[in-house]
């Protein structure tokens, strides 16, 4: 029995009805498409708290910055739609199939994606289920979402980009997360107990105080993630990529950085350039020194001191960066796309452009797109020109700092401190939380 098709030009009159429900206005009536086809009609931008979309069928839908707060899409089929930057706080999603959906900067906090079984009348009227299961997110976009606190429990989501997802407190039970990209991700307090994170790319992510009973990471590359080997006792890591220590190191510490100092000197005539990606140099004491150009991808460098020093065009793509010091350092032309820099202390250190005498004036400019600077202090910092695309600033101090000509488009700035920084030119397209006042 196929479910009856609703059409934008009746679809338009019914959410108009339902804002002024939502709001409390006379008149006002609940949307209610249960078991109807919304199959690609457009409900971006409308409000939407608390209707009822049950078993609906809402393939290619559009529901941008929508307000879907507490709806109710049990057993719905969201194949292939649109719910970037949505608010699905405490949605009922369970059974729902999201497969292939965009859900980029939504909100899913509190949201309930466990299992769902749905029951309809038959032709004969005779109740008949027709979904069963956890919620489907296999290969949706999911980058820059907020799970804090949902119910994921038997999530089928493989092969899903949950990038720079925040999933702190959320239970995960017996969920598949397998072959999903997780760099980034913030599992703090999460119930990882039996998930499937087979395959998964972790750089960056913190698995720290979640729990991991039984967690499956075989295969998984957990490079430049966070956790504590005590929290990993009862994770399954056979054929896990793990990070290498400071004794891997094929050369003693101070070698390695007299050789780094010889290959900048000469211009890479002599010496070799310092190559410390995928090792855990957590706590690393490196202040002061010239580290120019030297690769840190991947690298675990928790509470690591770099202040004072000289890292002009280093790498540290997807590294784990937490509690960092970089106070006063030399960070012109760096590279920490996707890096974890959450409380990291950058005080009056510069990230502006980097001249290239050999590119005949060429300036290159600090990459910090989609890194997290979460509670950081970027204060008097000089981050002109820099790109910080996509990047979480939340509750960061950027007081003093000089923003000139950078780029925060589809930042998260929400919390952040900007009084008396220098703004002219800084572009703010798309960015949340921009308090300029």
């Amino acid at each position: 029995m196929s479910d009856p098709v609703v059409h934008q030009k009746d679809l338009d009159p019914l959410i108009a009805g339902h804002e002024r429900f939502a709001r409390g206005m006379r008149g006002g009536l609940r949307l209610n498409l249960q078991f109807r086809d919304a199959s690609g009609l457009n409900f971006a931008n409308r409000d939407l708290r608390e209707a009822t979309m049950v078993g609906g069928r809402f393939n290619a839908a559009v529901f941008k910055f929508a307000k879907l707060v507490g709806a109710n899409f049990y057993g719905a089929n969201l194949e292939m739609a649109d719910l970037s930057s949505a608010d699905l706080t405490r949605a009922d999603l369970r059974g729902a199939i999201l497969r292939g959906a965009v859900l980029e900067f939504a909100d899913l906090s509190g949201a309930d994606l466990r299992d769902g079984r749905l029951l309809r009348p038959d032709e004969d009227g005779n109740l008949v289920p027709i979904s069963v299961g956890g919620a489907v997110t296999e290969k949706a976009h999911m980058t820059h979402s907020k799970m804090v606190g949902a119910k994921l429990g038997r999530l089928m989501s493989q092969q899903a980009d949950l990038s720079h997802a925040n999933l702190a407190n959320a239970r995960l039970i017996d969920a598949d997360l397998s072959n999903s990209d997780l760099r980034g991700a913030i599992f703090v307090g999460a119930d990882l107990t039996n998930t499937n994170m087979s395959g998964c790319s972790l750089s960056g992510a913190v698995l720290a105080g979640a729990m991991l009973n039984g967690t499956n990471f075989d295969g998984a590359d957990l490079a430049g993630s966070f956790f504590r080997q005590s929290e990993m006792r009862d994770a399954r890591l056979s054929g896990a990529r793990l990070p290498k220590a400071i004794a891997d190191l094929d050369k003693p510490l101070q070698i390695i950085l007299r050789e780094h100092l010889a290959w900048t000197d000469s211009l890479g005539a002599k010496g070799r350039r310092a190559d410390f990606s995928r090792i855990d140099m957590s706590g690393v004491k490196l202040a002061q020194i010239d580290l120019s150009a030297a690769l840190f991808v991947q690298s675990t460098l928790v509470e690591a001191d770099f202040g004072g020093a000289s890292l002009t065009m280093c790498d540290f793509t997807d590294a784990m960066l937490l509690n960092g010091q970089f106070a006063g350092a030399d960070l012109r032309g760096v590279k920490f796309s996707g890096a974890n820099l959450i409380g990291s202390n950058f005080r009056g250190a510069r990230l502006s452009t980097m001249p290239i005498s050999s590119l005949h004036g060429k300036r290159w400019h600090a990459n910090l797109e989609n890194a997290n600077l979460s509670q950081s202090n970027l204060s008097a910092c000089d981050l002109e020109g820099a790109n910080l695309t996509r990047s979480i600033l939340m509750h960061a101090d950027l007081r003093d700092a000089n923003l000139k000509g950078a780029n925060f488009r589809s930042a998260d700035l929400t919390g952040a401190d900007l009084r008396d920084a220098q703004v002219s030119g800084a572009d703010f397209t798309g960015a949340s939380g921009v308090n300029l006042s």
